[in-house]
């Protein structure tokens, strides 16, 4: 069995059962043929036959799983005050946005309350729950949410963490958002979208390497660039 394919199938396996039985094995064959990433084909099972997760690591983050716990190391830590709502009494003053990572990746969250830690510090989060965020996920403590500080021994070292992973396309999870790369471009269009009352050009297209294809957006030129052009 392919080792990259081997603990996508351990886990269905711990969270649904038998999968030859109930043909999941089949149907997760099914999606990789059709050239769907490994991390996806299980999401989408997942998702499909009613898996229940526990603990997470950051690869595991796909949009709107909910009551979860997961542990990572804090890379960055914003404080952002909010404005009062309109005719909203006592609600929250602050927002704390930051990066949490572990040995599988790295994810931005938000937090309604202050954190028991600080950048660099590991922490425990329990009755964590993610959503979709301009596109992307985002990993949200809420007031339900127990956050706890812990020891941080098994996770990598905040300098080892804050170095950008090179990846190849198959190993890019959903809560991915910066990575090192290359691939060949397989297809590219571009179109004029409005922003802010302005037209700007938003390219689109595929890449590839030989693990697997991505779709990718790109909201600045590509100066030289065509398909077939290898980027990194």
């Amino acid at each position: 069995m392919d080792e990259k394919i081997a603990p996508h199938l351990e886990e269905l396996t711990r969270a649904l059962g038998d999968l030859d039985n109930t043909g999941i094995r089949a149907e997760f064959y099914k999606l990789l043929a059709f050239h769907v990433p490994p991390e996806v084909a299980k999401e989408s099972i997942l998702r499909k036959f009613g898996g229940k997760r526990k603990i997470l690591k950051v690869k595991d983050l796909s949009a709107s799983l909910k009551n979860f716990e997961i542990t990572g190391r804090i890379l960055d830590l914003t404080e952002k005050p909010l404005r009062p709502q309109e005719g909203v009494q006592d609600g929250p003053s602050k927002m704390y946005t930051g990066i949490l990572a572990d040995e599988t990746g790295s994810v931005m969250f938000s937090s309604w309350r202050e954190l028991p830690a600080s950048v660099g510090d590991a922490i425990n989060i329990k009755n964590a729950y993610t959503r979709l965020w301009q596109n992307r996920i985002r990993l949200s403590i809420g007031e339900q949410s127990l956050v706890s500080k812990v020891s941080g021994s098994s996770l990598p070292q905040l300098s080892e963490l804050l170095e950008t992973p090179a990846k190849k396309l198959i190993d890019i999870g959903s809560a991915d958002f910066s990575v090192n790369t290359v691939a060949c471009i397989l297809q590219l269009s571009h179109r004029e979208v409005p922003v802010r009352g302005r037209q700007s050009k938003v390219i689109f297209g595929v890449l590839a390497d030989e693990t697997a294809r991505l779709p990718f957006t790109a909201w600045i030129e590509l100066p030289g660039i065509d398909i077939g052009s290898i980027i990194r």
